[in-house]
């Protein structure tokens, strides 16, 4: 019976509910509502919450809650999509409850989840029911009625009793999800972080992570003047080995694939180490195995460079503009309307808010606009502007014809540009054909695996295997005597002949409309159609 966790224990129980999150990260995604591939709400809640369990190996926190803060500072900075901002106050809200703690008992646990709760709630402006929200906010309510004096692991299976019951309600809140047949996404996730935790307490060890990691992918590219930094922390330090015979070279071989620019340099009896890593805490780790450390110095490579390119590199600007975008010639596109920084993403490959911040402290301008082009992207946007004491501000767009709107709009010389950006971006209609990647039925359109998929504004509006016809769906849609422009970006895989035929059809449907066809080069949408 276990009455009170340590600093141990708790750091076991997250690291536990990161590994069984990723194992579970796939069954996530498969929630998603829509039959378009970009499901991923279980890897935005699974990556931010592996930010928590690299923070928690690297720091080592020396008490409970200590532990739990460093959570809730490593998920705000390594939030990924709109799953996983709102697991970040979550977090932010079971911290605050519980700073300042060495141990933590049951009690404490059930006024951290309501503190939780709460903060999750006035996160988001407009709540949503049927939601990670819903969840959080029941099992709140349900915990706050038990014995305080209850033991933790008793505790923990009531916690996971009640999300679970919560989780079941959620189709009856929203309508799309009932429709689809699914519960929330976002909501499974926070179930999943619960049942890993509980699952530590039952096994007395942290679930084991069952897949592979790879590290491609995790950290979004961020497009500038200069070389992008791999790995963010220059270590240095000196081996004094506890047996001389001890060779450095064998380090060099354990640490190398962790970093880069390694050099080990062994003498009679130290050992001088440099790596640039990702994971400084663990490659001391490794280095004590051979004797005791002097000299450590780490350094942010990052935060380094962003000072330097702000004081040398970087020109002064009066306004600076951080845009997110998926596909090379998305990318070259909003350069050229005058983004200042690319950070690579969109579905299926949301950024964080650190690599968002990032790309924000590449830029030395008073003022700063950031671009989502993707509604799972704002929150995470917002959050990172409040992460910093510069003068940012986001211009919600949504899609990826918002975001070149908004670019469009920008004027170098006027003090008016968010409201003229957002404007801009608010006019303009978003058209995507992609391909389903299962069979449902929404808003009573069949729709069967692998068909043509086409949406406009966020909704469904024609499924089909014949794509011409799909796209003749959006077109009527979309376009109508009004039309002044209509631009298509064709996606990676497609060729400049196959989009051309739909230039000849728009020409001749809406003659007084001029036609665009551009390569965009994006994943997941062979055209994305932007209508004006």
């Amino acid at each position: 019976m276990i009455r009170e966790i340590d600093r141990s224990l708790m750091q076991s129980l997250f690291i536990s509910a990161a590994h069984h999150l990723d194992n579970n990260k796939q069954a996530v995604n498969d929630l998603n509502v829509f039959p378009v591939p970009d499901g991923d709400t279980g890897t935005n809640m699974s990556m931010t919450f592996q930010n928590a369990e690299k923070a928690l190996l690297e720091k080592n926190p020396n008490s409970a809650g200590a532990v739990v803060q460093t959570v809730a500072s490593a998920t705000l900075r390594g939030a990924r999509g709109n799953s996983g901002v709102i697991l970040s106050q979550i977090m932010r809200g079971f911290a605050s409850a519980l700073s300042g703690k060495e141990m933590i008992t049951a009690a404490d646990i059930v006024l951290a989840l309501s503190s939780a709760a709460k903060t999750a709630y006035r996160a988001v402006m407009k709540p949503t029911e049927g939601t990670i929200l819903t969840v959080i906010r029941l099992v709140a309510e349900t915990i706050s009625a038990l014995d305080e004096d209850e033991d933790v692991e008793t505790l923990f299976e009531a916690i996971v009793k009640s999300a679970n019951d919560a989780l079941a309600e959620t189709p009856k809140m929203l309508p799309v999800l009932k429709n689809a047949g699914v519960v929330d996404a976002g909501g499974k996730g926070l179930v999943l972080i619960f049942e890993g935790m509980l699952l530590a307490l039952q096994n007395g060890a942290p679930v084991e992570k069952t897949g592979a990691e790879s590290e491609e992918g995790t950290k979004a590219k961020i497009v500038t003047p200069v070389e992008a930094i791999t790995f963010g922390y220059c270590t240095e330090f000196i081996i004094c080995k506890k047996v001389l015979s001890l060779q450095g070279e064998n380090l060099k071989k354990e640490i190398q694939d962790r970093g880069d620019s390694v050099l080990v340099i062994d003498d009679a009896d130290i050992i001088k180490v440099h790596i640039h890593t990702d994971h400084p805490g663990w490659v001391l780790e490794r280095a004590l195995s051979y004797g005791s450390l002097t000299d450590i110095k780490i350094d942010n490579l990052r935060e380094q460079q962003a000072e330097q390119m702000q004081k040398l590199e970087m020109p002064h600007k009066k306004f600076g503009i951080v845009s997110v975008a998926a596909g090379d010639g998305v990318s070259s596109l909003m350069q050229e309307l005058g983004a200042d920084c690319i950070v690579s993403g969109g579905q299926t490959m949301n950024p964080s808010a650190e690599d968002l911040l990032a790309a924000v402290n590449t830029l030395n301008a008073d003022k700063i606009f950031i671009l989502p082009n993707n509604s799972n992207i704002v929150l995470t946007a917002e959050q990172a502007a409040d992460m910093t004491e510069k003068d940012v501000t986001v211009i919600k767009t949504k899609t990826i014809p918002q975001g070149i709107a908004a670019l469009m709009a920008f004027d170098a010389e006027s003090e008016g540009n968010a409201d003229a950006m957002s404007d801009a971006a608010s006019l303009v209609k978003t058209g995507l054909l992609t391909n389903a990647v299962r069979d449902t039925e929404v808003d009573g359109i069949s729709v069967h695996k692998d068909d043509y998929l086409g949406l406009s504004g966020g909704h469904i509006v024609a499924s089909g295997d014949d794509e011409k016809t799909v796209m003749g769906k959006i077109f009527e849609e979309l376009i109508n005597e009004e039309t002044v422009a209509v631009t298509i970006l064709y996606g990676e895989g497609v060729s400049e002949e196959e989009t051309a035929v739909y230039e000849d059809v728009l020409s001749g449907e809406w003659p007084d409309a001029e036609v665009n066809i551009l390569y965009g080069g994006q994943p997941v949408y062979r055209y994305i159609l932007s209508v004006e």
